[in-house]
């Protein structure tokens, strides 16, 4: 069986209402998927539910393409995200609700369906959401294409691109919570989660179904939860003790207490914004460092030669430890980095103050701190 992830915009659609010729009980549902063109005929169209539990997928039943038409109908009892696939395809095509009644999917270039009350309902929003942003992000790419090389335009549009990206997902958390008792929900939110703000996703986790609050998806993301509640502005640092570069074990409470402020610098030999940022880092080490300002290497390496060596190149003079653990380093386990470099600037009681700044607002940040 084989494990996928959808998110949302993958399927966003309009509905198209295609004459189903079943007669329908209480239970009962009709699936007709209309192809565009007779490049499928004779093809086999898989229908698969989804297991919200570890996002297997479960073959239900498969058809035929016949004059551009795959017909299934069954009985269900819960309404349940399902998919279809195509044989020689490999992935699923479209997700969607599978529940009693007449539901309709065409396969184009935009899959389309509806015809049942969640699959309406998800459409119309699909819709909606998709008049008012594609062109939009269209028109970013666009202009990124041809910001090529120019820093500054590219900062300017990677910092509109959030302003959309943010604005979309409040729209869609708001549509995932009003229908977080539903399928519609419930998928939106186990596929999202991480693009959600914090607070979103705590929001929606306190409303989920008993049942699906105890799927491994679920668990998982209340996991990465409370790695990120760690690390909020305001919480106490977790101690981090491992060797340095020369095999002496030091600790982050080696540190807290002696300076004013403490930054903990997630990097590694072989991440180039790292590397990109490093001078940087090294000027304003340089800077403060006589005024009560410390920095703390975490290594995310595995090679210690080349952990050594790049440190030696980029004259990085500060305490630095690791595990040699790669991502599947402790540290970052503790600390939730799924990405670096990362930064977490603590004051002299330990406590997180500020994140992932770089560059001028970094020092900005320790200038005013330090004053």
């Amino acid at each position: 069986m084989k494990k996928i992830l959808f998110p949302l915009m993958a399927v966003l659609a309009s509905f198209i209402g295609i004459t189903a010729q079943t007669e329908l009980t209480d239970t009962t549902y009709t699936v007709t998927v209309k192809f565009p063109n007779n490049k499928t005929e004779g093809r086999t169209v898989s229908l698969h539910s989804l297991d919200l539990d570890t996002y297997d997928l479960n073959t239900i039943s498969t058809a035929t393409v016949k004059d551009s038409v795959a017909q299934f109908t069954g009985a269900t009892g819960e309404p349940s995200i399902a998919l279809l696939s195509v044989s020689g395809e490999k992935n699923p095509f479209v997700n969607f609700v599978l529940e009693p009644g007449k539901i309709f999917v065409r396969k184009d270039n935009i899959t389309t369906f509806g015809g049942t009350i969640l699959n309406d309902t998800l459409n119309r929003f699909n819709v909606d959401v998709r008049s008012r942003y594609d062109a939009k992000f269209e028109n970013l790419k666009k202009k990124a294409d041809q910001a090529s090389g120019n820093e500054i335009q590219m900062k300017t549009l990677q910092e509109e691109y959030k302003i959309l990206s943010k604005a979309m997902m409040d729209e869609i958390f708001v549509f995932t919570k009003e229908n977080i008792k539903n399928p519609i929900g419930e998928f939106n939110f186990l596929s999202l989660a991480n693009y959600f703000d914090f607070d979103q996703t705590d929001e929606l986790l306190g409303m989920l179904r008993p049942e699906i609050s105890e799927t491994q998806t679920v668990k998982s993301i209340k996991s990465i939860q409370d790695l990120t509640r760690a690390t909020q502005i305001g919480q106490s640092y977790t101690n981090l003790e491992y060797p340095d570069i020369n095999g002496k074990k030091i600790a982050l409470s080696d540190y807290v207490g002696k300076s004013k402020i403490i930054l903990i610098d997630f990097w590694a030999s072989w991440c180039r914004p790292c590397l990109k940022e490093m001078p940087n880092l090294v000027e304003i080490y340089n800077k403060y460092k006589d005024k009560g300002f410390e920095i703390v290497g975490v290594s995310l390496d595995q090679d210690k030669t080349r952990w050594v060596s790049t440190s030696k190149r980029m004259n990085i003079t500060w305490p630095q430890m690791s595990d040699l653990g790669g991502w599947q380093s402790e540290a970052a386990q503790k600390y939730g980095v799924s990405s670096i470099p990362a930064t977490l600037l603590l004051d002299k009681d330990g406590k997180i103050i500020a994140k992932n700044l770089v560059g001028p607002a970094l020092e900005k940040k320790i200038a005013e701190l330090l004053q």
